[in-house]
């Protein structure tokens, strides 16, 4: 299987190594969940910074 983006195949190279043992697969699936636990917010905040803060970037015209 080829990959083209460089970060898309450290990750997907990654997971297939662990993901032959079984009992990393578990260790995989908890901390994925984890990490996705603690970076939604971070991302829903930026998101709220950049597209609905008018009066932040209102006077400006960046955005």
């Amino acid at each position: 299987m080829g990959v083209s983006s460089p970060v898309a195949a450290t990750l997907y190279y990654s997971i297939a190594i662990f993901a032959e043992e079984k009992e990393f697969l578990a260790l995989i699936i908890g901390v994925s969940a984890v990490a996705l636990v603690v970076s939604f917010p971070l991302f829903l905040a930026l998101w709220r910074y950049a597209f609905r803060s008018s009066d932040v970037w209102g006077g400006t015209g960046a955005a």
